[in-house]
């Protein structure tokens, strides 16, 4: 498969703006993992690669064979179709139990690309059927809804942004992600891109306020 570049958000808000967008009542947000951006791609020959979102080969991390195992064996995942995922690979955290977790948080083709359709909302809802729709916070950090011993799925909140965003877990997860539930791909994915419909707000610091 072709490389297939992931949406990034373009802009970025400082916590006490988060009550404000939740009161929108068109956000849902997810946590900001400290990881590295990974797009997972399975083949119609069940061939499944990961590269970063530069559209290149980690220098640093090669997908193990029992990973990519994980991956083909998602419970809603069907053979013979091409599928994108949007995750991020946790190879920058220091911690040795949650190294090399992959955690899924946007589907971004299943047979064709989703440019225009359908939805964020609906994305998500069929990321969550391809993944089993799994329930249960993963034991090291609960960051993440757990699906196997390697490859996890992000959770997704539709209310109470501020407690989210000052839940304490760990150092993998840096804030949070606003997502505009009504968005869509409106880029081919042939080079990167940013856009609006993601917002970043992270805890502070010393890179940055938020």
């Amino acid at each position: 498969m072709s490389y297939i570049y992931p949406p990034r958000p373009k802009g970025a808000i400082p916590p006490h703006e988060l009550s404000y967008f939740e009161s929108q009542g068109v956000w849902c947000v997810q946590p900001k993992y400290k990881g590295a951006r990974c797009v997972v791609t399975v083949g119609e020959d069940s061939i499944v690669n990961c590269y970063g979102r530069h559209g290149r080969n980690f220098l640093a991390y090669s997908m193990p064979e029992i990973v990519k195992k994980e991956i083909l064996a998602l419970p809603g995942l069907k053979k013979g179709v091409k599928y994108a995922f949007d995750s991020e690979v946790m190879i920058k955290t220091k911690a040795g139990d949650t190294k090399g977790k992959v955690i899924l948080f946007d589907i971004l083709q299943r047979d064709k690309y989703f440019f225009l359709n359908p939805n964020q909302k609906q994305r998500l809802e069929l990321l969550d059927e391809i993944c089993g729709k799994p329930r249960i916070l993963d034991p090291w950090r609960g960051m993440a809804y757990q699906i196997s011993q390697n490859v996890l799925m992000a959770p997704t909140y539709f209310s109470n942004f501020v407690e989210e965003f000052n839940r304490v877990l760990g150092e993998e997860v840096e804030g949070l992600v606003l997502r505009r539930l009504n968005s869509v791909i409106d880029s081919y994915g042939d080079k990167e891109y940013e856009v609006n419909w993601m917002i970043r707000c992270r805890k502070p610091a010393k890179h940055c306020n938020f």
